[in-house]
Formats: C-alpha cells, sequence, structure tokens
C-alpha cells in the first residue's frame, strides 16, 4: 500500500510541476567576491549554504489551516483544509563580477540559473505535497469526534510529510548522479 501512495504522489507531483504556485517563496543571497574561479569557489566554500556544502539551498515549511464542522448527524467532518508552503531560496551573489573574464561571468551566470531551478524544482515538490494533504484531508471520513478526526488529519500530514522528505532526497540524489555523468562526459573530451 505505501508504495503505491508513493507512486501516486510521485504522479501528482510532476503533474503539479508548473501550475500555479500556493508558496510564498522569499529569496535571499550570500556574496561571493574575487575575479577569478578559484576564489569564486573559494567564495561558494566560505559562504555558501550548508557551511558551505551547497551553492543554494531552499527551506521548505508547511503551514496547515484544517478546519471542522460538525455534519447533520453530529458527526465532526473536515470542513477546509488548506496547506501552505514557506520557502526561502537562498543563492549566490557575485560581487566583483564588472572585472573578471566574460567566459568566467558566463560560466557563473549558467551556475547561477542552475540552482535558481533547482531550488524551485524543491519548491514544486513541497506544493506537490501540500496539494496531495490537502486533498488527503477533504477525503477523511467523518468521526465521532473532532479530537478523533484531528489525529486522523496529523496522521495525513505526518505521512506525506516523510514522503515529501523522500521525493526531495531522491531529486537530489538523482541530480548529483545527473550532473557527474554530464561532468565525467566533459573530461572524456577534453
Amino acid at each position: 500500500m505505501r508504495l503505491l501512495v508513493f507512486a501516486a504522489f510521485a504522479v501528482a507531483m510532476t503533474g503539479l510541476a508548473g501550475c500555479t504556485t500556493q508558496a510564498n517563496v522569499s529569496t535571499g543571497y550570500y556574496d561571493v567576491k574575487g575575479n577569478s574561479a578559484r576564489a569564486l569557489d573559494r567564495g561558494l566554500r566560505r559562504n555558501g549554504p550548508m557551511n558551505g556544502h551547497a551553492l543554494a539551498s531552499a527551506e521548505l515549511r508547511f503551514r496547515p489551516d484544517v478546519r471542522f464542522a460538525a455534519n447533520p448527524s453530529g458527526q465532526c467532518r473536515v470542513a477546509s483544509a488548506r496547506i501552505r508552503v514557506d520557502a526561502h531560496i537562498t543563492l549566490p551573489r557575485w560581487q566583483e563580477r564588472a572585472g573578471a573574464p566574460a567566459d568566467l561571468r558566463k560560466a557563473f551566470d549558467g551556475m547561477a540559473a542552475y540552482a535558481r531551478k533547482h531550488e524551485q524544482v524543491h519548491v514544486e515538490i513541497a506544493e506537490a505535497a501540500a496539494h496531495a494533504m490537502e486533498r488527503r484531508l477533504m477525503a477523511l471520513p467523518p468521526q465521532k469526534s473532532c479530537a478523533a478526526l484531528e489525529r486522523k488529519g496529523a496522521a495525513v500530514i505526518s505521512e506525506i510529510s516523510k514522503l515529501h522528505n523522500k521525493l526531495q532526497l531522491k531529486f537530489d540524489a538523482d541530480e548529483q548522479k545527473r550532473l557527474a555523468a554530464i561532468f565525467a562526459s566533459a573530461n572524456k573530451r577534453r
């Protein structure tokens, strides 16, 4: 059953990529200096997210707003379920760009564009998880008490959050493999 839920969630996630966002996305920057590849690399490692182990990052947080109501038989039902995603993306900002060679500026721009897109995919994965949570919460059957329904709702959020985390890690792992293959291919051509 878990595998089916995971597969369905993955399909839903890919289908929602590019949908209008319900995420509240903010962007912050860290500075890198220098006008050589070596200086930029040093700045990325010194100032980058996760103690310099990442080029960029996306901090994601789910904010559930679930409302309950009594149905005519006196049972408690989910009246509405809205899961907001708060995302903060951190990207590099190059301070000494003007004095750098054109090929280095082009390389940095490509890297920065990739980092922005990569982090945006993390946000899209979180949005898909939020949509999945909303659908599953709205599908919960009425319960005798709102406390019982709230426990079931919390279990749904927890289950989808775990699947969400697995998909985020899988995306990063797949990207690492893809980039390693690109770099290996480029090195073979040299």
